[in-house]
């Protein structure tokens, strides 16, 4: 695909977003003009970013990803190949943006837990899991198996989990799976399943990964458990402390208050009283009018000097004011230009010192394919600096103000404020998943390696049904505020119950999906969207449990996908067998032949 079809796709992709924010802004919820003119300048850095970042991962990442997976298997060296799995999934998960901003948030929420501490458990679990999941494609090991035997304990671990932290394991599910990490994870599982021979492509392998950080923070809370408490208790006895220190001044304060009162009034006697009115003698009176004669010349001496300072001073504020207007816009532009770059760099860096390393260690290819690889990580640099400069820039500010306007309207009552705040949900989730740079890299993948069979446009359809249902769910939940269990475990059941029903490779999609979908856009425009609408309702003490969400409901999609897929290619073979074989005619006698 060359760059104009990648910029056409994409441009389509984010166009009806932008469509659906200018007419939300401007009538149901208005938020300002200029936070729509910076939304409009947000979409099209989006697009531009998202078009080029693509290009990268064609040229780069996906290349080295593959090509990595054939070297390690074809050194037939099972530790060396589990340890470096165990390395990628760690440096690249501790080094991706969304997970500093996750512990930052979860911080802000839960005090007891530590940044630190909390990143590494992430990053282990996705090492770990990783690790697992290549293990599988080596072994040939069948895949629902395998995604049983890492949801099933998942479960029971949540289950016996303090309420409060299931959300948090959840949406770090999601927070891992970034537009740096699922394409080469995606590429490393393609690379070792075709040296392999592997008949599922390496698909299931991001599902398998994504499973890692859920057990790992559960597993963190547990740890925590004993901890939190006397936290908690220290709190609480130190309030105390507080409230009887305030009581026992209160208390001395109106002992020493009724004192001082009764003794201030015998102060005051009759012969004082007529001391002071003694006071004011005609003299004094002189003084005081020649005091305020002198007073008012001086106050119109002052004002005509104010007029004239105030002059000279509006004349050089006019002079000076275009230059100032400059500057505000630089700095305004500074801290998300900064933020974009800083992430950017952070989340290609670590890939890039592996190419390096794996260029000299492990890779055998030449000056212009490495040469080649070199310019897909730039490209996918700028591009990301670019989506990401887009998303922070104006995206993540227009969802939050519009979530804010239709959740107070839904919180204040009436049938048609909700339908708009659920129908509003449903509309972003729908579109804006098919804009995710890592769900346009699966889908890509998954039509290439099917040789067409599954359609990536089919794909894209049923993941955009799953996301806008699990978007519309957020938003009731966000303003309802019921807890979020109430979903996710019959959305989870539902899922495990369609595995026996659909072909394997959609169940391996299918969670492969249930990771990709959740990437920044996800986690910055619908998860500001949902925590502005949280903010004005029942939910706003409970924000996280969004990205879980989206993560769940295209486990149930893909796989009904895939079922009904499956049904009609039988129907297509059964057809095809019933038909009878056409007749064939009777050879034409030569001529002379005998009857």
């Amino acid at each position: 695909m060359n760059l104009a079809e990648k910029f056409r796709e994409t441009a389509l992709s984010v166009l009806p977003v932008t469509v659906i924010v200018l007419l939300l802004g401007s009538t149901a919820a208005p938020i300002g003009a200029s936070a729509l003119g910076a939304f409009c300048v947000g979409a099209l850095l989006l697009t531009f970013g998202l078009t080029v970042f693509l290009l990268g991962v064609d040229l780069g990442i996906e290349p080295m990803g593959e090509r990595t997976g054939a070297a390690l298997v074809g050194r037939r060296s099972l530790p060396l190949l589990l340890a470096v799995a165990f390395a990628i999934g760690f440096v690249v998960t501790a080094a991706e943006p969304d997970i500093q901003v996750f512990g930052d948030q979860v911080r802000g929420v839960l005090p007891a837990v530590g940044k630190l501490e909390l990143t590494l458990s992430i990053a282990a679990g996705v090492g770990a899991f990783l690790l697992v999941g290549l293990l599988r494609i080596v072994l040939s090991l069948p895949v629902k198996a395998m995604l049983l035997a890492c949801y099933v304990p998942l479960a029971i671990a949540a289950i016996a989990a303090k309420p409060e932290f299931v959300g948090v394991a959840f949406d770090s599910g999601g927070a891992t799976t970034g537009p740096m990490t699922v394409p080469f994870i995606l590429a490393l599982g393609v690379g070792v399943a075709a040296m392999r021979g592997h008949g599922e492509g390496g698909f299931g392998l991001t599902g398998v990964a994504s499973a890692g950080p859920v057990l790992a923070v559960l597993l963190y809370s547990f740890c925590l458990a004993e901890s939190a408490e006397p936290v908690v208790s220290e709190a609480t006895h130190a309030e105390g402390v507080e409230v009887v220190s305030h009581a026992e001044v209160a208390e001395a304060a109106e002992v020493v208050s009724h004192a001082e009162v009764a003794e201030a009034a015998e102060v005051v006697s009759h012969a004082e009283v007529a001391e002071a009115a003694e006071v004011v003698s005609h003299a004094e009176v002189a003084e005081a009018a020649e005091v305020v004669s002198h007073a008012e010349v001086a106050e119109v001496v002052s004002h005509a000097e104010s007029a004239e300072n105030a002059e000279i001073v509006s004349d050089s504020a006019m002079a000076e004011s275009p230059r100032r207007r400059g500057r505000a816009v630089l700095r305004r532009l500074r801290e998300p230009v900064s933020h974009a770059a800083r992430e950017s760099i952070v989340s290609i860096l670590p890939l890039f010192c592996m190419f390096v390393f794996f260029r000299r260690r492990l890779l055998k290819m030449s000056a212009r394919q490495a040469a080649r690889l070199a310019i897909g990580f730039l490209y996918a640099l700028i591009g990301l600096f670019v989506f990401l400069l887009g998303v922070n820039g104006g995206f993540m500010q227009a969802g939050a103000a519009l979530g804010e306007a239709l959740g107070a309207k839904a919180a204040a009552g009436g049938a048609g404020a909700w339908a708009l705040l659920i129908g509003s949900g449903l509309a972003f989730g729908a579109i804006i998943v098919c804009a995710e740079p890592a769900v346009w890299v699966l889908s890509e993948q998954v039509e290439s390696l099917s040789g067409g069979a599954i359609k990536r446009r089919a794909l894209l359809v049923f993941l955009s049904v799953g996301t806008a249902a699990a978007i519309g769910l957020a938003m009731w939940r966000a303003v309802a505020g019921f807890p979020l269990w109430w979903i996710l475990a019959p959305g989870y059941a539902l899922a495990l119950l369609l595995m026996a029903r659909s072909p394997s490779v959609f169940t391996a999609i299918a969670f492969d999906s249930g990771g990709v979908a959740s990437g920044p856009l996800t986690s910055t425009f619908v998860l500001s969207f949902a925590l502005g609408a949280a903010s004005r309702g029942s939910g706003g003490s409970d924000s996280f449990g969004v990205i879980a969400l989206v993560a769940m409901m295209p486990l149930v999609a893909l796989q009904a996908m895939g079922i009904l897929y499956d049904r009609g290619r039988r129907k297509a073979l059964g057809a095809a067998a019933a038909s009878p074989a056409p007749a064939r005619p009777d050879p034409v006698p030569k001529e002379g032949a005998q009857a």
